[in-house]
């Protein structure tokens, strides 16, 4: 495999194998910070149509996704199976921004690349929880929809920042906590407790996110605040439904500003 930061993270994108994109993952995480890895003599960027999967994995349409009852076996089950779906998605969006958007400071590919080894760690936590039920991941189906919204800001990296980051990671920090206290009532407290672990990491994942977006509407010297707004209206996300964790979306970058406008403006 090719010493080459883009490149690595490129065949790590379209690996099928699980252990060989967390294997991947874990290599570039070594070799950058043994500064190991070139940025010269890359492969080019292209729109890549598909993240590499395993086989069994099912892609649906949202709509078409069973319903999940945490009362029954089958439903946690399916529960489980979709959140370690969300984080290994999240695998293949830390190193989309890694391998397609290029001339940025070291200090950037940093952050994302450690980013993108937590969201490793997340996918086995919840995969080995999953495995605990008698469950695989590819036993239930699944959708696109977030490598889609990737595919749909290939070309910007500040739209990539405000609509991922800012805006579908976001969403989870809304609704972790009710979800946690659902899976306590239930008295489902171990994926409880591994919920609690990722809602933690995600509010620094969406700070990330937060601090690269302010940083790029400061060099284009564009108010952080409108261009923000404006994005979301081109990508359709005019209904945000409540409640807004504020607290955690404080922590994560956002402007008490932004929040005024999500409870005010959006349902």
């Amino acid at each position: 495999m090719s010493l080459n930061l883009f490149n690595i993270s490129h065949d790590a994108i379209i690996a099928n194998s699980i252990e060989g994109k967390l294997n991947a993952v874990r290599e570039i995480s070594s070799l950058w910070n043994s500064k190991s890895l070139t940025k010269e003599n890359s492969i080019e960027v292209y729109d890549i149509k598909s993240p590499g999967r395993p086989e069994v994995i099912k892609i649906v349409h949202k709509t078409d996704l069973p319903k999940r009852n945490l009362n029954h076996r089958e439903g946690i089950g399916a529960f489980i199976h979709a959140l370690t779906h969300i984080e290994f998605e999240a695998i293949h969006l830390g190193l989309d921004v890694i391998f397609r958007f290029r001339n940025m400071s070291e200090d950037f590919y940093s952050d994302w690349i450690n980013l993108t080894e937590e969201e490793c760690t997340h996918f086995e936590l919840l995969n080995g929880h999953l495995k605990e039920f008698g469950y695989q991941y590819g036993d239930f189906p699944v959708h696109a929809e977030l490598w889609e919204l990737a595919r749909l800001s290939k070309n910007s990296l500040l739209e990539r920042m405000a609509v991922v980051p800012r805006m579908a990671e976001a969403r989870g920090l809304d609704v972790s906590p009710s979800m946690q206290n659902r899976l306590r009532k239930a008295g489902y407290l171990k994926t409880e407790k591994i919920l609690q672990k990722i809602y933690e990491d995600e509010i620094g994942h969406v700070g990330i996110g937060s601090k690269w977006f302010a940083a790029l509407c400061e060099e284009k010297k564009q108010n952080s605040f409108d261009t923000y707004i404006s994005i979301l209206h081109k990508y359709g996300f005019t209904e945000l439904r409540k409640p807004i964790n504020r607290e955690a979306r404080l922590a994560a970058g956002f402007t008490e500003k932004e929040l005024d406008y999500f409870e005010t403006s959006l349902k």
